[in-house]
């Protein structure tokens, strides 16, 4: 039976960036402002944890093989329309990715995903966007725990915004939302629900481009498929109320600050031991000494729902650090730190101790444009979650490449 390799990933960067490079001997022929593309690539991932597996588990029980590790492939292929007419703009991104596992086949699967927006304009004080997207994606088995069962997630959203400027740098600002996550598997912590949210607003924009914006949002949300179980504590109906204010500001020609502030409240329909509410905010510091060097700075506090008896949800703290240095024209290298800390609340049964955890990523990726219609891109990544249960913790190393080209 295969064992890790910790060749791999280096095997991973000398093998398969040469035989993915030759595919840029295809012709192409995208030309700038192109309105239309056809957008093909391939990638190569390696996963010494797939499964983000506590060193205590023992793979061979978890996961029915002697290993944590796997290659993944994914080759995909999509087009890009971007035309502009007159004061209308049309957008359509639709791409079809097949994901192929080596080692764990039964996690093969497809991915269908595209956004396509409408953005409108009766008068240039006038504009909106009518938009519907889709998302796919295997959840992680970080949350996910279920570790023989595939578990592909889609999200669906479906927009209609409106901004209105009324004068003198005021804007007024409204819209619908309908927001749909389903799974293919049963995660009830998460679950399968559809959310309708209506929201408005006012934005003041000044003369040099800064802004203050206020919002509200209401929602109305449903658990679909799930019945009310007293036992577990699951309603299937939630409201959901946030009200937020965001300031960007210019503070030179080089640093740009962006804040927001809010207060978010869920409140359930029949088990008010799920609800919760609290302060949100982020705070981002962009910085760009020279044109070839950027620091992107950010914090935050949020809130997310994730049902078990043990917690109704948990309180999110992060900070990221993320430069980008811009080699040459054609070549960019990125890093991205992050650092963030998990609190599960609002247990419905005692408890001896609520989960917390801390998670800590660095990412190093880099991009290379062979050609005009044609690159190359590639990353390492680290992970590492320590929790209070040690069945939680992991840590987990990730590296990849991936050809492009565009016609």
């Amino acid at each position: 039976m295969p064992q890790d390799n910790p060749d791999d990933l280096s095997r991973l960067f000398i093998g398969a960036v040469l035989t993915l490079g030759c595919s840029f001997q295809l012709p192409a022929h995208a030309a700038p402002g192109d309105p239309f593309n056809v957008i093909v690539g391939t990638s190569l991932r390696y996963e010494d944890n797939l499964f983000r597996l506590s060193p205590s588990i023992d793979p061979l029980l978890a996961v029915g093989k002697a290993q944590r590790s796997d290659w993944v492939s994914s080759t995909y292929a999509g087009i890009r329309v971007d035309k502009p007419y007159s004061l209308q703009r049309f957008q359509l991104d639709a791409t079809v990715t097949a994901n192929r596992y080596d080692a764990f086949s039964y996690l093969n699967h497809t991915q269908n995903e595209y956004r396509g927006a409408w953005l409108w304009s009766i008068t240039p004080r006038l504009t909106g966007v009518l938009s519907s997207e889709q998302q796919q994606f295997a959840a992680s088995y970080a949350d996910f725990r279920n570790f023989t069962t595939r578990n592909i997630q889609t999200n669906q959203v479906h927009r209609a915004t409106a901004d209105w400027l009324v004068g003198g740098g005021l804007h007024v600002l409204g819209g619908v939302t309908e927001t749909r996550s389903k799974n293919t598997a049963s995660f009830t912590a998460v679950g399968d629900f559809t959310l309708s949210t209506v929201h408005a607003g006012v934005k003041y924009v000044n003369a040099a481009g800064n802004s203050v914006t206020v919002e509200h949002r209401s929602s109305d949300g449903e658990y679909n498929g799930r019945a009310i179980d007293p036992v577990l504590v699951f309603d299937n109906k939630f409201k959901q109320n946030e009200t937020d204010a965001e300031v960007r500001w210019q503070l030179s020609a080089h640093s740009l600050v962006i804040g927001k502030l809010g207060y978010l409240e869920r409140t359930h329909q029949n088990f008010g031991a799920r609800n919760f509410d609290g302060g949100v905010g982020r705070l981002a510091y962009i910085w760009t000494p020279t044109d070839k060097l950027s620091f992107n700075l950010a914090a935050g506090h949020t809130l997310y729902s994730f049902q078990e008896l043990s917690n109704s949800y948990y309180t999110l703290d992060y900070l990221t650090l993320t430069p980008t240095w811009a080699v040459t024209p054609k070549t960019n290298v990125k890093l991205k730190l992050d650092v963030s800390r998990r609190h599960f609340k609002g247990a419905v049964v005692p408890v001896a101790a609520l989960r917390q955890e801390t998670i800590r990523s660095a990412q190093l990726s880099a991009e290379w444009a062979v050609t005009r219609t044609a690159t190359i891109a590639g990353f390492f990544n680290v992970d590492d979650r320590s929790s209070n249960f040690s069945a939680f913790e992991y840590r987990a190393n990730s590296a990849g490449v991936t050809a492009q080209l565009k016609f």
